[in-house]
């Protein structure tokens, strides 16, 4: 790799490598077919937690500060926002997190901003944006966590920094 990857993502497609710069994609099942290819240049992720994944659907939050679905194509599901979440809650790529959730009938996918504790969420089903929100008590990292079997809860916690 060209500099060190900040995240990966294993799909039927091939596994996605993510520079802080850019995204490539690796194909083929053995070393010898091993073919990486640039996917997007100008755009990477700045941490393993601003990958989410859905299957075969990869939801990013990128060092170009937009908000990505990756599938058989790239789109920019954050376009209606603008720069509005970068520039009023302070969403930095290197201090994201996100994570997709399922309960019941409902398919989210949220993203949180450890800076300030600022969260919202996109509504696959509808694909529409929440209006950001606040976690009570301070929490400032989200995951779907898989609480009992078959049984997915959507959790916040502190984020800490390993010294």
């Amino acid at each position: 790799m060209p500099s060190q990857p900040t995240a990966l993502a294993s799909t039927s497609s091939g596994l996605f490598v993510f520079l802080h710069d850019k995204i490539i994609i690796i194909t083929g099942s053995t070393k010898q077919e091993f073919k990486p290819r640039q996917l997007r240049a100008k755009i990477g992720v700045g941490s393993q937690n601003a990958v989410g994944q859905d299957g075969d659907i990869l939801y990013i939050y990128s060092t170009a500060n937009q908000f990505l679905r990756l599938s058989d194509r790239v789109e920019n599901i954050g376009f209606p926002l603008g720069s509005y979440m970068s520039d009023t809650y302070d969403f930095q790529p290197d201090n994201v997190y996100v994570t997709v959730h399922r309960k019941g009938t409902v398919s989210a996918v949220f993203f949180s901003n450890f800076n300030n504790s600022t969260t919202i969420h996109f509504n696959v089903s509808t694909s529409t944006w929440s209006t950001p929100w606040a976690w009570s008590r301070g929490f400032n990292a989200v995951q779907s966590v898989q609480t009992t079997l078959n049984e997915y809860e959507l959790l916040g916690g502190k984020q800490t920094e390993f010294v």
